[in-house]
């Protein structure tokens, strides 16, 4: 009995030779004739025969890998598999597997397993858009405005004369608060991808700039984190003890 699976997994992940060399060799043991294709920054779609000769590849930032894609056949073409490995937002990693059942099951839960450890400590942070939390910040604030208002827990000035420039005014607080709010969602979405990676290939260059990464994740980001969260619980225990 022949099965299909496919799926699109949109989690960040940190790859390195050990881990691709897993991958690859599941790939072609389960399935047969394994070739490695890679998408470039300098769109450029370099080929592979094996991770060992991937691993040369000096991944310069020019030419950093933004892609891999592992594709394999048996030679009777009844057997196929790809795992492609995407730093796309909605994308991610993606696997298809066409073979008998039993093949299928065994490639789904191997892959799988070696997938489950790429995951980086960061990985929950691609799980927010703080585009759309702001969005529904800003929401939230609106409509509890509108019931403050409603029941009239506020003093609202009551005069029904027109004022155009007044009303004006509003609009634009209204709808330059919505902007602005989900601008900083776009920034701090493109700060988080550059600081915390969806996709990283540890081959060649790309260990040395992902350990930079490291020391500004922890020596920057994070510690700036750390002590603004002690510095607002310090300064909330000085407001309940006083």
């Amino acid at each position: 009995m022949d099965a299909h699976y496919s799926v699109e997994l949109p989690q960040a992940f940190v790859a390195g030779e050990d881990e691709l060399k897993k991958l690859a060799d599941v790939l072609s043991d389960r399935i047969g004739n394994l070739e490695i294709r890679a998408d470039c920054a300098d769109d450029v779609a370099r080929t592979f025969k094996t991770v060992k000769e991937l691993a040369t590849f000096e991944n310069a930032k020019g030419k950093e890998i933004r892609r891999l894609r592992f594709s394999a056949r048996s030679d009777d073409f009844k057997k196929r598999g790809t795992i492609d490995l995407s730093g796309l937002r909605w994308r991610g990693i993606s696997l298809d597997f066409d073979a008998r059942d039993d093949v299928v099951s065994r490639l789904r839960t191997e892959v799988l397993d070696l997938i489950g450890g790429m995951r980086p400590w960061y990985a929950v942070l691609h799980r927010v858009d703080f585009a759309s939390i702001a969005f529904l910040a800003y929401l939230l604030l609106w409509f509890g405005l509108l019931i403050v208002v409603a029941l009239k827990w506020v003093q609202v000035d009551g005069s029904k004369e027109h004022n155009p420039s007044g009303s004006a005014l509003a609009q634009l607080i209204v709808y330059g608060g919505l902007a602005a709010l989900f601008a900083l969602g776009i920034v701090l979405n493109r700060f988080r991808d550059s600081v915390f990676p969806r996709a990283v290939f540890l081959i060649g260059q790309g260990k040395a700039r992902f350990q930079h990464l490291e020391r500004c994740q922890w020596g920057i980001v994070i510690a700036f984190i750390v002590s603004f969260a002690a510095g607002v619980i310090v300064a909330v225990w000085q407001a309940i003890t006083a």
